[in-house]
């Protein structure tokens, strides 16, 4: 301890209780001896048991300037040596040999003042506490006064009910506070370290909180690195001042709180404003500290809620040394949602993915999850595009002309589309696909390997390119359409959006000086990628009907014609046959009326009948025609 190597009694070779005369007659002999250069040597040197000591002019004068005021004479005299009667004079022989454990047997014959003192420095000196803290004890709750009175006489004004205290707070000082603490049984005692030495403490843990403050407003990383030496200061006082207060106290949870609390309002200023790749990371390792360093339970409700948020998102972030392939994958998949449901984006999209995803795929490994998830994600995106156009194509509704021309525009329109999507799908097959999304990708593909099939689509392998332009050269031949039943919304990524701040989780923040709990909110999309993939299904389309509706006409017309042609044809012919019965009749009866008459009845009954029957002929043929030629059409 220093102040027992170095106490200014020690330097001046004398004990506590010498005389003023003694200490006056060493103190010239030393100034003498240095005047001279030489060393000055005293028994109490006690070089055996302590360092070695060279003394100089400053030394000695220093001494002598600590010994001025009765305060620091007792002050120094608490740790240092004292001799009164015959047994100390034997002890102390033994001291000077360096025979320090046969000098403790005999102070330890006898409990009175001079044998505790000297029994407390010895023990301090081979820093053995817990004997030191005993015998002060003995010392002080006995022998107080007549202490003061053996360094500073009677009539002191100092107070010998301090003596105690002031021992204390100098062993504190020497020795780190949480070797002492725990030797100390006096409950008065121990009220008075925690209140004396945590104070300082308390001190300097809300003096880096301060600094901590100041630096709000002034940029993410100004307050990441607040919080990071915050952190570090906060630790080594944090864990003295645990030692002095139990974690129950209160003026140890208050500034416990504030320590914490301010730490993690650090964390969420930094990762709420910085474009760091790995800011979630950094900021978890403040709002880790914080969860446990605070103690009340508002405060802990606040930063489990944060670290929890944080926890999902670190979760949901790519690998760090893929984070910016990542973040090109996502500016993609953007600027996708605001395009239209057509093969064509969807071309696109794979096209300005793929190498990216293959970067992650050399980095990660082809059976990494993070990979096969964004290669999915991407997938799925394209495959709703080109569900979307396929169905479209097939019942497209804009159409109020069935005519023959109107039907072989819609079949080529579909048939165009129908290559598009077959090469687009070929694009598609060269992607990696999680287990769960490849069922249903491969159904799909087999529908519409199906449609292409039944629209004459060639299902080889085709350049990925120039959609768009792709011209269509052949008519189709005539087949059954299927529909793919398609929902109303894009796959989007449960991965959160790629770009920092305002397309990744932020943590809503709240002054760490109001108390309650922080908000967060998750700015990303978390619809899964396997989860809205659009299933096929057949259905009959406008051309089955059309063939039914043309048969029906031509039938009706034909019938039509056949009816009134027989029916003209047969009244022409029986008017013809009227006049040359009507002239046989004169002939015949020679011009009788009556005869005429009955003559002309018969012939208009019988015209009617065959008016009638004709009719009859004629719309059988013309609907037996009709049938025939409807059967040619719509084979």
């Amino acid at each position: 301890m220093n102040i027992i190597e170095n106490n200014p009694y020690r330097i001046l070779g004398v004990f506590v209780n010498s005389p003023t005369k003694e200490r006056v007659a060493n103190q010239t002999k030393l100034k003498a001896f240095l005047k001279v250069g030489k060393a000055a040597v005293f028994l109490l040197d006690l070089p055996q048991v302590l360092p070695s000591i060279v003394r100089s002019q400053e030394m000695v004068a220093e001494a002598e300037a600590k010994l001025a005021l009765p305060a620091d004479q007792l002050k120094n005299a608490l740790f240092w040596f004292v001799k009164n009667t015959p047994l100390d004079e034997i002890a102390f022989k033994h001291l000077y040999a360096g025979d320090m454990e046969g000098a403790m047997d005999i102070w330890s014959k006898k409990a009175d003042l001079y044998s505790l003192q000297n029994r407390l420095i010895c023990a301090l000196i081979k820093k053995d506490y817990g004997d030191a803290i005993r015998d002060a004890e003995l010392l002080y709750s006995h022998f107080s006064n007549a202490f003061v009175e053996a360094v500073v006489g009677t009539n002191s004004p100092i107070d010998a009910n301090e003596l105690a205290f002031q021992f204390l707070d100098v062993l504190c000082n020497e020795i780190p506070t949480d070797k002492v603490f725990p030797l100390i049984k006096n409950e008065t005692w121990r009220l008075h370290v925690s209140s004396t030495v945590t104070k300082p403490t308390i001190g300097a843990l809300l003096c880096a909180v301060d600094k901590a403050h100041a630096v709000r407003g002034k940029g993410a990383q100004k307050r990441y690195e607040a919080g990071k030496k915050l952190m570090q200061e906060a630790k080594p006082l944090l864990i003295k001042l645990g030692q002095l207060l139990a974690p129950e106290n209160l003026q140890y949870q208050m500034v416990a709180d504030k320590v914490g609390l301010e730490v993690l309002q650090c964390g969420i200023d930094y990762f709420n404003d910085s474009e760091d790749a790995d800011a979630a990371r950094n900021a978890m390792i403040l709002q880790e500290f914080a969860l446990q360093t605070v103690v009340g339970k508002m405060a802990k409700d606040r930063c489990k809620e944060n670290v929890d948020t944080l926890k999902k998102i670190i979760a949901s972030l790519p690998p760090l040394e893929v984070y910016e392939e990542d973040k090109s994958i996502k500016e993609e998949l953007l600027k996708f949602y605001q395009l239209p449901d057509e093969i064509c984006h969807a071309l696109t999209l794979l096209n300005n993915a793929k190498p990216h995803l293959q970067s992650i795929k050399r980095k990660l490994g082809a059976t990494n999850g993070y990979y096969l998830k964004m290669s999915t994600l991407v997938v799925g995106n394209a495959l709703h595009n080109v569900i979307k156009e396929v169905n479209q194509a097939q019942a497209d509704d804009s159409l109020d002309d069935f005519s023959y021309e109107a039907e072989i525009a819609q079949l080529l329109l579909l048939t165009k589309v129908l290559e598009n999507a077959w090469k687009t799908t070929l694009l598609m097959d060269s992607f990696d696909l999680e287990s769960s999304f490849k069922t249903r990708y491969s159904k799909n593909r087999e529908i519409l390997k199906g449609l292409c099939e039944q629209q004459g689509v060639p299902t080889t392998t085709y350049p990925a390119k120039s959609i768009s332009t792709q011209k269509v050269s052949s008519t189709p031949s005539s087949a059954r359409v299927f529909a793919l039943s398609s929902e109303t919304s894009r796959t989007t990524p449960q991965t959160p959006t790629p770009t920092r701040p305002s397309s990744r989780q932020s943590i809503n923040q709240q002054d760490s000086t109001q108390g309650g709990t922080v908000q967060k909110t998750a700015n990303q999309n978390t619809t899964s990628s396997g989860s809205s993939v659009n299933q096929i299904n057949s259905s009959n389309t406008k051309s089955e009907n059309a063939g039914c509706w043309i048969a029906i006409i031509f039938i009706i017309a034909l019938a039509c014609i056949g009816f009134f042609a027989f029916n003209v044809g047969g009244l022409l012919g029986h008017i013809i046959a009227l006049l040359i019965l009507l002239l046989l009749a004169g002939v015949i009866l020679n011009s009788d009326i009556l005869g005429c008459c009955i003559v002309t009845l018969c012939i208009v009954v019988v015209t009617c009948i065959g008016i009638f029957v004709g009719g009859l002929v004629g719309g059988f043929i013309g609907f037996v025609v009709g049938l025939w030629i409807a059967a040619k059409i719509t084979k």
